[in-house]
């Protein structure tokens, strides 16, 4: 589980953290990447540098639910942000998504399909 892993970390781990941030940094003001991307980049870049803040003693949960909060989420979305991060850390995988990317016909509908083809049965009766 991500978050026991992330839990695991200390002190000793903040230099690879900081690195993580620095280039998380960057690519979050990359203009070439989609704003749902950038911003999901954004808010893991928040929530690491809310837990490495040594004046807040924040846990990661804490520092997800922060960043969720602010952005109007919840916490399902802080624990995509430790997942996310867990990631990121063991993986050098960013979050990626597929908004716009799902295609399905409405005639897959059952209902919608149904009715359609009662109305054209209809129109092709009356000629």
């Amino acid at each position: 589980m991500s978050d026991a892993e992330l839990n695991k970390l200390s002190y000793l781990d903040f230099e690879g953290l900081r690195k993580a941030c620095a280039k998380l940094t960057v690519l979050s003001k990359d203009k070439k990447l989609d704003v749902v991307f950038r911003a999901r980049i954004t808010a893991t870049v928040g929530t690491i540098n809310l837990y490495m803040d040594s004046e807040l003693s924040y846990t990661w949960r804490d520092a997800s639910l922060i960043v969720a909060k602010s952005q109007g989420q919840g916490p399902s979305h802080a624990r995509n942000l430790r997942m996310w991060i867990h990631r990121f850390l063991h993986h050098r995988k960013l979050p990626l998504h597929r908004y716009g990317r799902f295609s399905c016909s409405i005639l897959n509908d059952e209902d919608f399909a149904q009715e359609s083809s009662s109305i054209l049965l209809e129109v092709s009766k009356d000629g």
